[in-house]
């Protein structure tokens, strides 16, 4: 289980990049964390199933409630049309799963020291690529 959140966490720093701005992957590719996260909604409901009380912190129900009403309701103040609205959708809980699966699967100590190490790492790889993009890439633009 743990080697899903790794691919995760490649997948997204990694794929979108390579595909949009580099050209070097398929465009396809860019769909990897939606697929990753279908796999584990399974994987997630499955080990619900196995386990009948799975130990589900009520901090977490509350947060997964408000971000659902806050969707919701953005959907309907917007009265959005249906394709964007599937868009949206994509967009905002593909990640659900991946927020429930401490619920489902005990990650160990050293597991999620690791992960946050990984993290880091990724995130301090593109130190140098956004200096390069503010200052030489798109110097003269204003964001």
């Amino acid at each position: 289980m743990n080697r899903v959140i790794y691919l995760l966490f490649l997948s997204i720093f990694l794929f979108d990049y390579l595909s949009s701005q580099m050209g070097l992957l398929s465009h396809y590719v860019t769909w990897f964390p939606e697929i990753l996260s279908l796999i584990v909604l399974v994987m997630v409901v499955a080990l619900f199933a196995v386990d009948k009380a799975p130990a589900i912190h009520p901090k977490y129900v509350l947060f997964l409630t408000a971000y659902l009403l806050l969707v919701f309701i953005g959907v309907v103040l917007n009265a959005m049309p249906e394709g964007p609205l599937v868009a949206g959708l994509r967009t905002y809980l593909k990640f659900i799963p991946f927020f429930l699966l401490p619920a489902a699967y005990a990650f160990s100590h050293e597991q999620i020291q690791s992960q946050l190490k990984f993290l880091l790492f990724l995130i301090l790889m593109q130190v140098p690529l956004v200096l390069y993009q503010r200052f030489v890439q798109y110097k003269g633009v204003l964001s």
